[in-house]
């Protein structure tokens, strides 16, 4: 089951707007006769990917798969049906999928064929998988996975100074492993503005791995010549804005490859967070980075967005001028939280790694 997880996590921020799901598939003897991976786009589908290169092996074998196998018929026929037509005799499958498409339908259709169904076998760790689909989903919006690197005295940046280099490149690197297992990625216009960030993948040979980048712009105020704007026909560009803007920036923006959505403005002309949430879910997004600064951060924390924090915390200190996380708030309104864990601490080169991730979805 383990080895089908693994499979699946390799779609991640490849395969939506359908879920990365993994499958590895066992003949009678034990032995793995077939693997999977949903493919770039979402289709095909893991299990008949699986099941294909099995061929006749796959008769009386066990299927693992990441997520309860759908039973209707979409762009693709249901995958149950190919594993009933396999002569599969067992499934092993940790967790159902919310769809109401599915939720419950896959395995009783196995069942009814007189497949032997198991569930519940390593459940976290397939729900992990799956908790963007799974928000999207149940919830209509992604699940958000904000990033932060703080300084040892608790800051992520100092006043005037542009982007300071709190982390080392380990934590660099990890960062952009993020970003390729992300569907999307998210910046405020403050941060696209000072920093003029690419937002990109950067790993060697990872450059197709770029998650959709976002911005919050309710002026329109992207310039042209932004590394943004300048690589929106490579890897797209989102641009939600404010409703009253410049028709010709608008159309200056679109015609240099941008997507521009605008957005009702809340609270003296902030961009409803709810509304840019839902559209992203529309669009078909299950995993958002957030890569912003303090102000989009607060902003986030106080609508109750965050789903999980990822926080690289580095030896250097800032001292004067520090700016905290969430406008005037420490990092501690997350990680003392009742309402979040610390889920996961590793060591990343010089730097430490903690997450926390919230309790409910």
């Amino acid at each position: 089951m383990m080895a089908a997880l693994r499979l699946a996590m390799r779609g991640l921020g490849r395969c939506w707007p359908n879920p990365a799901v993994g499958a590895l598939l066992l003949d009678k003897a034990g032995h793995v006769v077939g693997t999977g991976t949903t493919a770039d786009g979402g289709r095909p589908h893991a299990e008949t990917i699986a099941i294909s290169e099995a061929g006749a092996a796959a008769k009386g074998g066990t299927l693992y798969v990441s997520l309860e196998p759908c039973a209707h018929q979409g762009q693709t026929p249901p995958c149950t049906d190919a594993i009933i037509a396999a002569g599969i005799r067992r499934v092993v499958c940790p967790v159902s999928d919310p769809d109401i498409r599915v939720a419950g339908n896959g395995f009783q259709k196995l069942q009814d064929a007189d497949i032997e169904v198991t569930t519940d076998i390593l459940m976290n760790d397939a729900t992990g998988i799956a908790i963007g689909h799974i928000s999207r989903v149940t919830r209509g919006r992604p699940y958000l996975q904000l990033k932060l690197a703080v300084s040892a005295d608790g800051f992520i940046g100092r006043a005037g100074a542009g982007q300071v280099a709190i982390t080392g490149d380990v934590s660099l690197r990890y960062v952009h492993r993020m970003r390729a297992m992300s569907d999307a990625i998210l910046v405020g216009s403050g941060t696209a503005l000072a920093d003029d960030p690419d937002l990109r993948c950067r790993l060697p040979g990872c450059g197709d791995l770029s998650p959709v980048r976002v911005v919050l712009d309710s002026g329109l105020n992207l310039p042209q010549k932004s590394k943004l704007v300048k690589t929106a026909n490579e890897t797209p560009v989102w641009i939600f804005s404010g409703r009253d803007f410049n028709e010709n920036r608008l159309n200056d923006l679109s015609n240099l490859g941008v997507k521009i959505e605008p957005i009702e403005q809340i609270n003296g002309g902030k961009l409803d967070l709810n509304k840019v949430m839902t559209a992203l879910g529309q669009e078909g997004v299950t995993r958002l980075m957030v890569e912003g600064g303090s102000a989009l951060s607060g902003a986030l924390l106080d609508g109750e967005f965050i789903d999980e924090l990822v926080v690289f915390e580095g030896k250097m200190e800032i001292g004067k001028c520090g700016i905290l996380p969430f406008k005037d708030r420490k990092i501690d309104v997350i990680t003392r939280s009742p309402l979040y864990y610390l889920a996961e601490t590793r060591v990343v080169g010089g730097d430490r790694m903690r997450i926390f991730r919230k309790r409910r979805l």
